[in-house]
């Protein structure tokens, strides 16, 4: 390549395993290193373990679901690091803005339209 740049560390959390392995195994084939998660609370012990670039983070889950994760993530851990929401939902108006307030990147409805999807999370990283 010859950049020394580090290989971004993405962070994918969702409860469901076919989804969060498709996510995975999308960012792998853009060459990402991909750690998963499968509730929130999961998330932040894999946070305090890992420097993480970019969190992709589904709303509904066990034990800590999105919101208490991203919580979590701005208040407590002070972190801004870049977080797409996936939901089943799609982006709910009136909700939309308080996952935007805590600096959510983008909000993408499942299916995820990868390509999409892909394009977004280069572009920023990339910045």
């Amino acid at each position: 390549m010859g950049s020394n740049q580090a290989i971004p560390n993405i962070l994918v959390v969702d409860d469901d395993p076919s989804l969060r392995g498709l996510m995975a195994m999308t960012l792998k084939q853009q060459k990402y290193n991909v750690t998963q998660a499968e509730h929130g609370l999961q998330a932040t012990e894999l946070m305090d373990e890992n420097d993480v670039d970019l969190v992709v983070l589904d709303l509904m889950m066990p034990i800590m679901d999105g919101r208490q994760f991203l919580h979590w993530l701005r208040n407590e851990r002070k972190s801004n690091v870049p977080v797409f929401v996936v939901t089943a939902y799609g982006p709910p108006s009136d909700e939309n803005d308080e996952l935007f307030q805590n600096g959510v990147s983008g909000v993408f409805a499942k299916p995820v339209n990868v390509g999409e999807f892909v394009d977004k999370v280069k572009e920023t990283l990339a910045s």
